[in-house]
Protein backbone atom coordinates (compact mmCIF):
# COMPACT_ATOMS: atom_id res chain seq x y z
CA UNK A 1 0.00 0.00 0.00
CA UNK A 2 2.94 2.31 0.71
CA UNK A 3 4.53 4.12 -2.23
CA UNK A 4 8.27 4.33 -2.99
CA UNK A 5 8.29 7.74 -1.29
CA UNK A 6 10.08 7.04 2.01
CA UNK A 7 8.79 10.12 3.82
CA UNK A 8 6.37 9.75 6.69
CA UNK A 9 2.73 10.75 6.24
CA UNK A 10 0.36 13.42 7.44
CA UNK A 11 -3.05 11.79 7.21
CA UNK A 12 -6.47 13.42 6.94
CA UNK A 13 -9.10 11.15 8.50
CA UNK A 14 -12.78 11.03 7.53
CA UNK A 15 -15.45 9.91 5.09
CA UNK A 16 -15.47 13.27 3.26
CA UNK A 17 -18.86 12.91 1.57
CA UNK A 18 -19.30 15.96 -0.64
CA UNK A 19 -15.82 17.31 0.13
CA UNK A 20 -17.57 20.46 1.39
CA UNK A 21 -16.09 23.61 2.97
CA UNK A 22 -15.52 21.86 6.29
CA UNK A 23 -13.68 19.01 4.58
CA UNK A 24 -11.69 21.45 2.48
CA UNK A 25 -10.46 23.22 5.60
CA UNK A 26 -9.24 19.86 6.88
CA UNK A 27 -7.53 19.07 3.56
CA UNK A 28 -5.91 22.52 3.46
CA UNK A 29 -4.49 21.93 6.94
CA UNK A 30 -3.14 18.55 5.84
CA UNK A 31 -1.40 20.05 2.81
CA UNK A 32 0.00 22.90 4.95
CA UNK A 33 1.47 20.48 7.52
CA UNK A 34 2.91 18.34 4.73
CA UNK A 35 4.75 21.34 3.35
CA UNK A 36 6.05 22.46 6.72
CA UNK A 37 7.21 19.02 7.92
CA UNK A 38 8.12 17.45 4.55
CA UNK A 39 5.49 14.72 4.86
CA UNK A 40 3.32 12.95 2.28
CA UNK A 41 -0.15 14.62 2.25
CA UNK A 42 -2.49 11.63 2.56
CA UNK A 43 -6.22 10.99 2.92
CA UNK A 44 -7.53 7.87 4.65
CA UNK A 45 -11.16 7.16 3.78
CA UNK A 46 -13.53 4.39 2.72
CA UNK A 47 -14.56 3.14 -0.71
CA UNK A 48 -17.81 1.54 0.39
CA UNK A 49 -20.86 3.17 2.01
CA UNK A 50 -22.45 2.92 5.48
CA UNK A 51 -25.44 0.94 4.17
CA UNK A 52 -26.80 -0.58 0.97
CA UNK A 53 -29.35 2.22 0.68
CA UNK A 54 -26.81 5.02 1.14
CA UNK A 55 -26.49 7.57 -1.69
CA UNK A 56 -23.24 9.52 -1.76
CA UNK A 57 -22.81 13.18 -2.61
CA UNK A 58 -19.47 12.21 -4.12
CA UNK A 59 -18.52 8.78 -5.43
CA UNK A 60 -15.00 7.46 -4.68
CA UNK A 61 -13.58 8.37 -8.08
CA UNK A 62 -15.00 11.89 -7.75
CA UNK A 63 -13.48 12.28 -4.28
CA UNK A 64 -10.07 11.20 -5.48
CA UNK A 65 -10.04 13.76 -8.30
CA UNK A 66 -11.03 16.53 -5.86
CA UNK A 67 -8.40 15.47 -3.30
CA UNK A 68 -5.65 15.49 -5.92
CA UNK A 69 -6.74 18.90 -7.15
CA UNK A 70 -6.51 20.21 -3.57
CA UNK A 71 -2.92 19.02 -3.21
CA UNK A 72 -3.25 15.51 -1.74
CA UNK A 73 -0.59 13.15 -3.10
CA UNK A 74 -1.96 9.86 -1.85
CA UNK A 75 -5.54 8.67 -1.27
CA UNK A 76 -5.99 5.47 0.75
CA UNK A 77 -9.38 3.80 0.22
CA UNK A 78 -10.18 1.03 2.68
CA UNK A 79 -13.11 -1.37 2.50
CA UNK A 80 -14.97 -0.81 5.76
CA UNK A 81 -15.85 -4.49 6.42
CA UNK A 82 -12.15 -5.36 6.59
CA UNK A 83 -11.56 -3.14 9.64
CA UNK A 84 -15.01 -2.58 11.16
CA UNK A 85 -14.33 -4.99 14.04
CA UNK A 86 -10.89 -3.61 14.89
CA UNK A 87 -10.46 -2.06 18.31
CA UNK A 88 -9.72 1.66 18.19
CA UNK A 89 -6.21 1.11 19.56
CA UNK A 90 -5.49 -1.61 16.97
CA UNK A 91 -6.67 0.64 14.13
CA UNK A 92 -4.39 3.40 15.36
CA UNK A 93 -1.34 1.18 15.77
CA UNK A 94 -1.75 -1.35 12.96
CA UNK A 95 -3.13 0.90 10.22
CA UNK A 96 -2.12 4.49 10.90
CA UNK A 97 1.34 3.86 12.35
CA UNK A 98 2.55 0.49 11.04
CA UNK A 99 1.00 0.54 7.55
CA UNK A 100 0.78 4.24 6.75
CA UNK A 101 3.76 5.49 8.78
CA UNK A 102 1.90 8.48 10.21
CA UNK A 103 3.85 11.34 11.74
CA UNK A 104 0.87 13.68 11.89
CA UNK A 105 -2.92 13.28 11.87
CA UNK A 106 -5.69 15.72 10.96
CA UNK A 107 -9.34 15.16 11.89
CA UNK A 108 -12.60 16.98 12.48
CA UNK A 109 -14.21 17.52 15.86
CA UNK A 110 -16.66 14.62 15.43
CA UNK A 111 -14.22 12.03 14.08
CA UNK A 112 -14.73 8.48 15.41
CA UNK A 113 -12.89 5.24 14.79
CA UNK A 114 -12.66 1.63 15.91
CA UNK A 115 -15.33 -1.01 16.42
CA UNK A 116 -18.73 0.54 17.08
CA UNK A 117 -17.15 4.01 16.69
CA UNK A 118 -15.73 3.52 20.18
CA UNK A 119 -12.84 5.92 19.59
CA UNK A 120 -13.32 9.70 19.57
CA UNK A 121 -11.00 12.69 19.34
CA UNK A 122 -10.10 12.42 23.05
CA UNK A 123 -8.82 8.87 22.54
CA UNK A 124 -7.14 9.94 19.29
CA UNK A 125 -5.32 12.68 21.23
CA UNK A 126 -4.27 10.25 23.95
CA UNK A 127 -2.92 7.68 21.49
CA UNK A 128 -1.17 10.37 19.45
CA UNK A 129 0.55 11.80 22.53
CA UNK A 130 1.67 8.33 23.64
CA UNK A 131 3.21 7.64 20.24
CA UNK A 132 4.75 11.05 19.56
CA UNK A 133 2.29 11.77 16.74
CA UNK A 134 1.26 15.36 16.02
CA UNK A 135 -2.55 15.73 15.99
CA UNK A 136 -4.53 18.63 14.57
CA UNK A 137 -8.26 18.82 15.32
CA UNK A 138 -9.85 21.22 12.84
CA UNK A 139 -12.79 23.28 14.15
CA UNK A 140 -16.18 23.06 12.42
CA UNK A 141 -16.85 25.42 9.54
CA UNK A 142 -20.17 27.27 9.84
CA UNK A 143 -22.32 29.05 7.29
CA UNK A 144 -25.19 31.31 8.37
CA UNK A 145 -24.64 30.14 11.93
CA UNK A 146 -25.04 26.45 11.09
CA UNK A 147 -22.40 23.75 10.78
CA UNK A 148 -21.42 22.88 7.23
CA UNK A 149 -22.23 19.18 6.94
CA UNK A 150 -23.09 16.53 4.37
CA UNK A 151 -26.52 16.12 5.98
CA UNK A 152 -27.28 19.80 5.63
CA UNK A 153 -26.25 19.72 1.95
CA UNK A 154 -28.51 16.72 1.31
CA UNK A 155 -31.45 18.56 2.86
CA UNK A 156 -30.80 21.64 0.72
CA UNK A 157 -30.58 19.54 -2.46
CA UNK A 158 -33.82 17.76 -1.57
CA UNK A 159 -35.53 21.15 -1.18
CA UNK A 160 -34.26 22.48 -4.51
CA UNK A 161 -31.97 25.00 -2.79
CA UNK A 162 -29.12 24.30 -5.18
CA UNK A 163 -27.36 27.64 -4.91
CA UNK A 164 -27.11 27.39 -1.11
CA UNK A 165 -25.93 23.77 -1.35
CA UNK A 166 -23.27 24.86 -3.85
CA UNK A 167 -22.10 27.56 -1.44
CA UNK A 168 -21.38 24.84 1.13
CA UNK A 169 -19.67 22.68 -1.49
CA UNK A 170 -17.32 25.50 -2.47
CA UNK A 171 -15.66 25.06 -5.86
CA UNK A 172 -17.16 21.58 -6.10
CA UNK A 173 -20.71 22.54 -7.17
CA UNK A 174 -23.11 19.59 -7.22
CA UNK A 175 -22.77 17.56 -10.40
CA UNK A 176 -23.21 14.28 -12.23
CA UNK A 177 -20.46 12.69 -14.30
CA UNK A 178 -20.40 9.91 -16.83
CA UNK A 179 -20.46 8.83 -20.45
CA UNK A 180 -23.25 10.15 -22.67
CA UNK A 181 -25.44 7.29 -23.91
CA UNK A 182 -27.83 7.15 -26.86
CA UNK A 183 -31.43 7.68 -25.76
CA UNK A 184 -34.72 7.34 -27.58
CA UNK A 185 -33.97 10.56 -29.52
CA UNK A 186 -37.39 11.93 -28.58
CA UNK A 187 -35.87 15.31 -27.81
CA UNK A 188 -34.25 15.44 -31.24
CA UNK A 189 -37.58 14.66 -32.92
CA UNK A 190 -39.26 17.41 -30.91
CA UNK A 191 -36.61 19.97 -31.77
CA UNK A 192 -34.52 19.96 -28.59
CA UNK A 193 -31.78 17.28 -28.79
CA UNK A 194 -30.32 16.38 -25.40
CA UNK A 195 -27.27 14.66 -23.95
CA UNK A 196 -28.53 11.69 -21.94
CA UNK A 197 -26.54 10.77 -18.84
CA UNK A 198 -27.63 7.88 -16.58
CA UNK A 199 -27.35 8.69 -12.86
CA UNK A 200 -25.40 6.06 -10.87
CA UNK A 201 -27.46 4.08 -8.36
CA UNK A 202 -25.37 5.17 -5.39
CA UNK A 203 -25.26 8.87 -6.31
CA UNK A 204 -27.51 11.16 -4.25
CA UNK A 205 -30.48 12.47 -6.27
CA UNK A 206 -31.72 16.01 -5.56
CA UNK A 207 -35.38 16.83 -6.08
CA UNK A 208 -36.45 15.75 -9.58
CA UNK A 209 -37.14 18.50 -12.07
CA UNK A 210 -35.68 21.08 -14.41
CA UNK A 211 -32.40 22.86 -13.68
CA UNK A 212 -30.21 25.55 -15.12
CA UNK A 213 -26.93 23.74 -15.65
CA UNK A 214 -23.68 23.84 -17.44
CA UNK A 215 -21.99 20.85 -18.99
CA UNK A 216 -18.24 20.32 -19.10
CA UNK A 217 -17.01 18.51 -22.20
CA UNK A 218 -13.53 18.43 -23.74
CA UNK A 219 -12.37 21.09 -21.30
CA UNK A 220 -15.15 23.54 -22.20
CA UNK A 221 -18.10 24.76 -20.15
CA UNK A 222 -21.31 24.93 -22.18
CA UNK A 223 -24.54 26.53 -20.94
CA UNK A 224 -27.57 24.28 -20.71
CA UNK A 225 -30.90 23.29 -19.23
CA UNK A 226 -31.36 19.81 -17.78
CA UNK A 227 -34.14 17.54 -16.63
CA UNK A 228 -33.30 15.22 -13.74
CA UNK A 229 -35.70 12.38 -13.10
CA UNK A 230 -37.71 9.52 -14.55
CA UNK A 231 -39.27 11.15 -17.67
CA UNK A 232 -42.82 10.12 -16.62
CA UNK A 233 -44.52 11.51 -19.77
CA UNK A 234 -42.59 9.31 -22.19
CA UNK A 235 -41.26 6.41 -20.12
CA UNK A 236 -42.33 4.03 -17.36
CA UNK A 237 -39.04 3.29 -15.66
CA UNK A 238 -37.16 3.47 -12.37
CA UNK A 239 -33.95 4.53 -14.11
CA UNK A 240 -32.93 8.07 -13.17
CA UNK A 241 -31.38 10.17 -15.94
CA UNK A 242 -30.23 13.72 -16.40
CA UNK A 243 -30.88 15.03 -19.92
CA UNK A 244 -29.24 18.27 -20.98
CA UNK A 245 -30.08 20.62 -23.83
CA UNK A 246 -27.02 22.74 -24.68
CA UNK A 247 -27.63 26.23 -26.01
CA UNK A 248 -26.00 26.94 -29.38
CA UNK A 249 -24.48 23.46 -29.62
CA UNK A 250 -24.87 21.32 -32.73
CA UNK A 251 -22.25 18.64 -32.17
CA UNK A 252 -22.35 14.97 -31.20
CA UNK A 253 -21.70 13.91 -27.61
CA UNK A 254 -22.43 10.15 -27.68
CA UNK A 255 -19.58 8.27 -26.02
CA UNK A 256 -18.00 11.37 -24.49
CA UNK A 257 -17.30 11.73 -20.77
CA UNK A 258 -19.09 14.81 -19.45
CA UNK A 259 -19.87 16.57 -16.20
CA UNK A 260 -23.27 18.22 -15.68
CA UNK A 261 -23.22 20.88 -12.93
CA UNK A 262 -26.46 21.98 -11.26
CA UNK A 263 -26.71 25.77 -10.95
CA UNK A 264 -30.36 26.60 -10.22
CA UNK A 265 -33.62 24.70 -9.66
CA UNK A 266 -36.37 25.84 -12.06
CA UNK A 267 -39.38 23.58 -11.40
CA UNK A 268 -40.33 20.09 -10.27
CA UNK A 269 -40.72 17.13 -12.61
CA UNK A 270 -44.18 16.93 -14.19
CA UNK A 271 -46.17 14.33 -16.09
CA UNK A 272 -47.96 15.85 -19.08
CA UNK A 273 -51.09 14.55 -20.78
CA UNK A 274 -49.42 14.46 -24.19
CA UNK A 275 -46.08 14.85 -25.91
CA UNK A 276 -47.42 18.11 -27.39
CA UNK A 277 -47.95 19.52 -23.88
CA UNK A 278 -44.44 18.39 -22.95
CA UNK A 279 -42.96 20.12 -26.00
CA UNK A 280 -44.76 23.39 -25.24
CA UNK A 281 -43.53 23.41 -21.64
CA UNK A 282 -39.98 22.56 -22.65
CA UNK A 283 -39.96 25.47 -25.09
CA UNK A 284 -41.15 27.75 -22.29
CA UNK A 285 -38.49 26.40 -19.91
CA UNK A 286 -35.80 26.84 -22.56
CA UNK A 287 -36.67 30.51 -23.02
CA UNK A 288 -36.76 31.13 -19.27
CA UNK A 289 -33.36 29.54 -18.69
CA UNK A 290 -31.92 31.27 -21.78
CA UNK A 291 -32.85 34.57 -20.15
CA UNK A 292 -31.21 33.45 -16.89
CA UNK A 293 -28.09 32.68 -18.91
CA UNK A 294 -28.59 36.08 -20.61
CA UNK A 295 -28.82 34.41 -24.00
CA UNK A 296 -31.97 36.20 -25.10
CA UNK A 297 -34.48 33.77 -26.61
CA UNK A 298 -31.96 31.42 -28.22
Amino acid sequence: MMSEDKRKSVIALGFFDGVHLGHRKLIEETVRIAGEKDLIPTVFTFRDFPSKDFEALTLPEEKERIFKKLGISRVIFYDFPTIKDMKAEDFFNDILIDQLDAASLVAGTDYSFGKGASGDTKLLKKLSDENGIHLEIVPDVTCDGEKCSSTRIRNLLSEGKIQKANELLGENAYSFEGTVLPGKKLGRRLGFPTANLPVPQYKFKPVFGVYRTYIEVDGKKLMGISNLGLRPTVEDSDNVNIETFIYGFDGELYGKYVKVVLMEFIRGEMKFNSVEELKARVESDKKMVANLWELGNN
